[in-house]
């Protein structure tokens, strides 16, 4: 297995950063995009490192640092199924001096044809399997982040 950040917060290479996160990751059976960042960044990463995106892509959660460049990755790919756990399409917002930013996926999205809308654990195949209901302590590392009622 073989795992490549296409995008992260810092770099020490050639390829750009942003705040987001895009994880590349090759098996026997897949091409696999752990997330797409908030742009088309990883896009650009991708094809100066030669990787081809066409898959299936996993999105672990609603904020546009890890899925804004969805309207870019279906831009190039019609092909790959995109898989999201249902909630990820809730409203997210983050606080600001000026009052909440929304900083959640575009709504649009939700209903294209590529995307897989997930409610459990889903089984792709016999190398991949999604847990999308992971219970455990939430811990409180960036008290910004609102709730969908904006508290």
């Amino acid at each position: 297995m073989k795992f490549v950040t296409l995008v992260e917060d810092t770099t020490k290479c050639e390829l750009g950063a942003e705040h987001g996160l895009s994880i590349y990751a090759e098996t026997e059976k897949h091409k696999l995009l752990f997330d797409v960042g908030t742009t088309d960044l990883f896009i650009k990463n991708a094809k100066a490192l030669g990787i081809d995106l066409s898959d299936t892509v996993v999105i672990s959660h609603g904020h546009n640092d890890h899925g804004g460049g969805l309207d870019a990755f279906l831009a190039i790919n019609d092909q790959a199924v995109i898989y999201l756990q249902e909630k990820a399409f809730n409203d997210h917002y983050t606080a600001k001096k000026t009052g909440p930013e929304y900083i959640g996926l575009n709504q649009n999205l939700k209903h294209h044809p590529q995307v897989k809308l997930l409610d459990g654990s889903y089984v792709i195949d016999d190398e991949l399997q999604i847990y999308s209901h992971v219970v455990g302590e939430i811990y409180e590392t960036n008290k910004n982040l609102l709730k969908e009622d904006k508290t």
